[in-house]
């Protein structure tokens, strides 16, 4: 999937990139967004209800936007998505520029990284594009804490539709789902 974000979402832009989808941040007047998005076909993204009326006039697809909280911001998103759009760490995109980024030998970014964090860290990305480096740092923990209020958020919904659609049975079997992937995942981790 291919999002355009306007300016007033940069920073949503920007973790949508660490989770894997390939954002655009467009800059400038509503008419020059408005081609941008038609030109590239990227999805426009943006909390400005007057740009998202133009964008439905002209047909150019729009994600509106009505959260100022991060994390259901990207919900609103994967929701308009229709479907699973948002991955980490496998997918992840450069925050600054939106490049891929590639796991690299430790010994690659001896040169490029404070000499502290090559002796601490274990595991490197780097960026093909903008050429900057990245490593689980002190911010890790706060990218996986919204992660992981955004598939918490999912999991509820999910499990609500469940509750009404198919009543009890249907909505435990999911949260017992859940708690499986969650141990499978924690297993991982630890190895």
């Amino acid at each position: 999937m291919r999002l355009l974000f306007d300016e007033m979402l940069e920073k949503t832009a920007r973790w949508a990139r660490l989770f894997g989808v390939n954002s655009l941040i467009a800059k400038g007047d509503d008419s020059k967004i408005l081609d941008l998005a038609s030109s590239t076909r990227r999805i426009l993204v943006t909390r400005d209800k007057q740009l998202a009326a133009r964008c439905k006039k002209i047909g150019v697809r729009c994600f509106f936007i009505k959260s100022v909280v991060l994390a259901t911001q990207l919900y609103e998103i994967e929701k308009a998505a229709g479907k699973k759009i948002f991955s980490f760490p496998k997918k992840t995109r450069c925050p600054a520029c939106n490049g891929r980024l590639a796991i690299v030998a430790k010994q690659k970014v001896a040169e490029k990284v404070p000499r502290l964090v090559y002796r601490s860290h274990k595991k490197f990305w780097f960026c093909k594009q903008c050429k900057k480096v990245y490593w689980q740092g002190g911010h890790w923990k706060n990218i996986t804490g919204v992660y992981g209020a955004l598939k918490t958020r999912l999991r509820r919904v999910l499990f609500s539709k469940a509750l009404s659609r198919g009543g009890r049975s249907e909505a435990i079997s999911l949260s017992s789902k859940t708690r499986l992937r969650r141990r499978n995942r924690v297993k991982k981790e630890r190895k």
